[in-house]
């Protein structure tokens, strides 16, 4: 059942990622968040039964580098200008998942000084299936979450599409998800 509801949350919050979206608060009740889409006017605004967020946090959600070293540097050169707070990427930093390509973006992200919290994509966890985990290896645990004041992000690795969420992860998953009816939380 909390499952379902999770699988339900990501249904909704892939859409809003995709037409963007900023967050906002003050000391009256307010909406969590605004969907604006592209060359638009028109503004979505959803209800909430939980409490408003009281402080503004911008964040940027990266994905599919594939190891192009050069656009990335141009994005966190834009990301840097907005002032962003930090970065969410979402997979596939690498093309081949090699412990070069992994370093290479890493030196890259770490050299921006920018705030990052990466999880894997199917591209950087080929070599997952011979045992090895060059992605851990070079950034650490392949799942996280972190609180920015009022929300919650958690950060889930489905980047292995044979493998999927193991045990361990879904253990971690059930123990993370209990705060959401409490706090915002945003599941990437």
């Amino acid at each position: 059942k909390i499952l379902k509801r999770f699988f339900l949350f990501l249904l909704i919050l892939v859409p809003l990622l995709i037409l963007g979206f900023s967050f906002r608060g003050e000391a009256k009740r307010e909406p969590l968040f605004s969907v604006i889409a592209p060359n638009s006017t028109s503004t979505i605004t959803p209800t909430s039964t939980q409490t408003p967020v009281t402080s503004s946090l911008s964040f940027a959600v990266v994905s599919d580098i594939h190891g192009d070293l050069s656009s990335l540097e141009k994005a966190l050169d834009r990301i840097k200008n907005d002032k962003m707070d930090f970065i969410i990427i979402t997979g596939d930093l690498t093309s081949l998942g090699k412990i070069n390509e992994l370093q290479n973006v890493k030196d890259v992200l770490d050299n921006s000084e920018i705030v990052y919290y990466a999880i894997p994509g199917n591209h950087d966890l080929w070599s997952v299936r011979t045992g090895d985990n060059p992605y851990e290896e070079v950034f650490g645990k392949d799942y996280q979450s972190f609180t920015k004041g009022k929300m919650k992000f958690i950060l889930i690795n489905n980047g292995d599409g044979l493998v999927g969420i193991d045990k361990t992860q879904q253990t971690w998953i059930d123990n993370e998800i209990a705060d959401c009816p409490k706090i915002y939380c945003l599941v990437f």
